[in-house]
């Protein structure tokens, strides 16, 4: 393995050792703005996304109400492919990511949970066929209550229609 570069021709374990010095790609997240290129200190990989299309990573957070993550610019279908969530609280009630049309109408629930009273965890998901959203569409979250803070970091790519 050590003389193959090529990351996708790699089959079974993948090596461990530094000094065996595998090329990745290397980018720089910061909350809503865009990647940018980084120092092998901040790595993140991710699929690179089809030709033409445009590489979407977008944060929020929220307590006691709704805030939205993310929404879909006029002339392009969003391609939802990970999103990671997650909640702190010190009070019991819900929270949630959502998914909403233009109207808004709820289209579905990625997330909803009920949580106790001092509970914290995190959810994190790939799809395998990413979820295409239209312009105009948005990804939420919801805290019900003072006491509830949720997290979201959807990742996708949007491509022009």
């Amino acid at each position: 393995m050590a003389g193959e570069p090529n990351q996708a021709k790699w089959v079974g374990i993948r090596p461990t050792d530094p000094a065996e010095n595998i090329p990745v790609e290397v980018k720089a997240v910061t909350g809503n703005t865009p990647i940018i290129p980084a120092t092998p200190e901040k790595i993140f990989t991710y699929r690179e996304p089809p030709e033409g299309c445009t590489y979407v990573i977008a944060y929020a957070d929220k307590v006691n109400g709704d805030e939205v993550v993310y929404e879909v610019p006029a002339n392009t279908i969003f391609y939802l492919t990970d999103y990671d969530f997650s909640v702190d609280a010190t009070a019991a009630g819900k929270a949630r990511l959502s998914l909403h049309t233009d109207a808004p109408v709820v289209l579905a629930f990625p997330v909803y949970v009920t949580v106790a009273t001092n509970v914290g965890f995190a959810i994190s998901h790939n799809y395998t066929t990413a979820i295409q959203l239209p312009a105009g569409y948005t990804v939420q979250i919801y805290s019900q209550a003072a006491g509830i803070t949720v997290f979201a970091t959807i990742v996708g790519y949007t491509r022009p229609v």
